[in-house]
């Protein structure tokens, strides 16, 4: 995702909170019979009463979940009992929008689910469903398709017999699939199933419409989360995560007495190199160095980039010796890559580093910072050894 189209989302995410708000003043405007629609594969519907405003209220307990099965699963609630739908079932696309999954109905606890399960013999949360045929028409389509039964949803998954069998039980008679979309973007289908010919369509359509609009601001969210840890220039994470964690480790450290260290990476001739060939290569040369870090880093270290062409590598459950020893080990490395710079016979890049470990150094994570970049070389030191940089490694 490039990072303006993160930002845009980001602000955008916001909007879907603001859709709760909106549901109470557009139900105490909408009339209590609805007009008729003409759906894909079915008959205009018959007229019927709605409550709009108990509707409304139960939309807006979509916007109020935590989590995304939390809110299908307010979902389903508001389907059965404001519009009298025996099932709800909410398939999302994956990653890739190649197939659809159900994965989420194994966090939701409900009656309805065991029943279906039951019924069906087979666990809708376990199956992956290609994104083809009747799925794929609807998932492209911009309306209702009404059918009498669901077995294209589950085409090539579960049987035709299975799918008769399990309507049968479950005594369904009218299935009303729509797609999952808002904001301009897919996110999957949403099926409402119920023991009654002719069901409203229109309420279907605002229960679908206000569910999509709820699961995109988690998907957006989720992704604001992801993608707000990141620095976007070197792709490591960014000096707010790199305070969360750690704020998070120093606790830990502190509580359990375990040792704490950190180092601080200073590439000395970035700046010389930008002026030389200019923002975009010296870019390069920051995630270049970025990703080695962090490809070398251990499972449980933080690599950040602290500001500029300095990084801070977090090192939980390290003293002062390991720290050095590791530090050393990636300068040294660093160094050695002829891969390292975009330009071959180039001006050199020193990379200074020093560490600071706590307790001794500091009790809090600024004061770890500071120590450290307190031992880096000052500008008429660069490029000494590490005893004259007064602790600091230089390549």
């Amino acid at each position: 995702m490039r990072w303006s189209q993160w930002m845009s989302e980001r602000a955008r995410a916001t909007e879907g909170r603001e859709g709760a708000a909106r549901v109470q003043e557009r139900a105490e405007m909408e009339p209590e019979t609805r007009e008729t629609e003409e759906p894909e594969g079915g008959q205009p519907e018959a007229a019927e009463s709605v409550d709009w405003v108990a509707l409304a209220d139960a939309l807006q307990e979509l916007y109020a979940a935590e989590t995304p099965a939390r809110c299908i699963q307010s979902a389903l609630a508001a389907a059965a009992e404001h519009l009298g739908a025996s099932f709800l079932l909410v398939l999302l696309l994956d990653q890739e929008e190649r197939s659809l999954t159900a994965a989420h109905l194994a966090e939701i606890d409900h009656m309805r689910v065991s029943k279906v399960i039951a019924a069906l013999d087979q666990d809708p949360a376990e199956l992956v469903l290609p994104v083809d045929g009747e799925r794929a028409r609807i998932l492209r389509s911009d309306g209702p398709t009404v059918t009498g039964d669901f077995r294209a949803l589950f085409a090539g998954a579960i049987s035709a017999e299975q799918c008769e069998e399990a309507q049968r039980v479950l005594h369904i008679r009218t299935v009303i699939s729509l797609p999952l979309a808002a904001r301009g973007r897919r996110l999957g289908i949403a099926s409402l199933w119920y023991r009654r010919p002719s069901p409203g369509l229109k309420p279907a359509r605002k229960l679908v419409e206000h569910l999509a609009l709820a699961l995109w601001t988690h998907q957006a969210e989720d992704r604001a989360r992801q993608y707000g840890n990141i620095d976007p220039e070197t792709w490591v994470f960014n000096r707010r995560y790199l305070f969360e964690a750690g704020r998070r480790e120093l606790y830990r450290a502190r509580k359990h007495e375990r040792p704490l260290s950190l180092a601080v990476l200073d590439l000395v001739d970035i700046g010389r190199f930008e002026e030389e060939y200019g923002p975009t290569l010296a870019a390069k040369v920051l995630r270049s160095v970025a990703v080695r870090l962090a490809g070398a880093a251990s499972p449980i270290d933080v690599v950040a980039r602290y500001e500029d062409g300095r990084f801070v590598v977090l090192l939980p459950e390290t003293d002062r010796a390991g720290a050095e020893e590791q530090v050393t080990r990636l300068i040294e490395e660093l160094g050695e890559d002829p891969d390292l710079l975009p330009v071959k016979d180039g001006p050199e890049m020193r990379i200074a580093a020093a560490v600071a470990s706590f307790p001794e150094d500091g009790a809090s994570l600024e004061a770890l910072i500071r120590s450290a970049k307190g031992s880096l070389p000052q500008p008429e030191d660069k490029g000494e050894s590490q005893e004259q940089a007064a602790g600091g490694v230089t390549a």
